[in-house]
């Protein structure tokens, strides 16, 4: 499901988990902050297809959309309660995790998973 949300409580944690369509347009992303701004007591999750490379590289725009670096800029570093960013895309890689300081000083996890390469 893309540009959708969702709620769930694990014990006395709350959170958030957002989806992005692929390259999401300007609108997604400003919708994105309004559900964020509106559950501040959540902690956000947000799933989107390209976010980054195999070498931890924020994707930047192409076909007029937004990438990465943009995600980031004007969602993930903004708000202190997004903690994760998960993304598939780039092949190659099993897993490639970097690690971010929001606007506000919260450490973000972010991570890039080829599922193919996985040995389950």
């Amino acid at each position: 499901m893309e540009n959708a949300y969702y709620s769930f409580d694990v014990g006395t944690q709350k959170y958030l988990v957002l989806t992005f369509e692929y390259e999401p347009r300007q609108s997604v992303l400003d919708w994105a902050k309004t559900i964020i701004e509106a559950n501040p007591e959540r902690r956000v999750i947000i799933s989107t297809h390209a976010y980054m490379d195999r070498t931890k590289e924020l994707l930047s725009r192409t076909y007029g959309a937004n990438g990465g670096d943009v995600i980031w800029e004007q969602v993930a570093s903004q708000y202190a309660n997004v903690i994760m960013v998960v993304s598939g895309h780039a092949t190659g890689t099993d897993i490639v995790r970097r690690e971010d300081q929001g606007v506000n000083g919260n450490t973000v996890y972010q991570f890039m998973i080829d599922d193919s390469n996985l040995n389950y």
